[in-house]
């Protein structure tokens, strides 16, 4: 399971905060260099409110659990970009969510874990 019912709930809540989930654009110019040598086959892994699309300017695959419309189980891609998403992971899904990156990873995998204290407690 990459996600029990009440977490999903709890994350939608907290994705009504215009700044929660805001933050894909900060991987954007690594995307566009990948893009320009290999084409737009990116997936992000936790897209919130897609930010990192909206920054590129053009459609990538978008996922996100909490996010209906984006909860779909993705299909793999060359890049994947997974944004300051796993420290919000539940620890019983971790092994899983990493699993479904593995599968869903083709060639790069970008991931960037915040580790500063936590502003939320879930």
């Amino acid at each position: 399971m990459l996600i029990t019912d009440e977490y999903r709930r709890l994350n939608a809540q907290l994705h009504q905060d215009e700044n929660f989930g805001s933050r894909g654009d900060y991987f954007a110019q690594i995307v566009r260099e990948f893009v320009a040598e290999n084409g737009n086959d990116v997936l992000d892994y936790g897209c919130g409110k897609r930010g990192l699309e909206a920054t590129l300017g053009f459609p990538i695959a978008n996922y996100d659990p909490a996010m209906p419309g984006f909860d779909q189980i993705p299909k793999p891609a060359s890049l994947v970009v997974c944004g300051d998403v796993l420290e919000h992971i539940e620890p019983d899904c971790l092994y899983a969510v990493l699993d479904d990156l593995r599968r869903v990873v083709k060639r790069v995998g970008l991931f960037s874990i915040s580790t500063v204290p936590a502003k939320k407690v879930l």
